[in-house]
């Protein structure tokens, strides 16, 4: 059974709720005030959905109903394969970027502009920032419009 342990203030379990879930197997004390207040149904189902082999039974199953915690947790306790992941990725906010740039990168890969925005969300920021002072170099940003 998973026990909490004294934590530095405001640590987030959500990883030890998720190893629970999909690998130990292992049981939650709701009765715990720490773990029944930290134990988020949203969060558990949008980061799983973030894993591509749960994210069809997240959104088509789980999704739809409404359930108490200690519901929600052995559902998807039993439901879902004993299986390891290996990295939980989270999938971050757009990047806000000008039309200008998207054009920039469009012209640079020969791509069209949705194009352009999906290659600059994967891409880290120092990149875009050594990408674009290529085209901007020398440039007067007004004379871009």
């Amino acid at each position: 059974m998973l026990k909490s342990k004294p934590k530095a203030k405001n640590a987030n379990p959500i990883f030890k709720f998720l190893d629970a879930i999909t690998y130990t197997k292992e049981d939650l004390n709701f009765d715990d005030p720490q773990i029944a207040k930290a134990y988020d149904p949203y969060m558990i189902n949008r980061w799983l959905s973030m894993v591509d082999i749960y994210l069809a039974f997240v959104n088509d199953t789980v999704n739809k109903y409404d359930m108490d915690k200690v519901s929600h947790f052995q559902f998807l306790k039993s439901s879902l394969p004993k299986q390891k992941v290996a990295r939980w990725n989270y999938i971050k906010k757009k990047k806000d970027i000008t039309l200008q740039e998207k054009r920039y990168v469009a012209d640079y890969f020969e791509i069209g502009l949705n194009e352009a925005e999906l290659y600059t969300n994967m891409m880290p920021d120092e990149t875009i920032k050594k990408f674009l002072s290529i085209y901007t170099y020398g440039r007067n940003k007004m004379m871009d419009v």
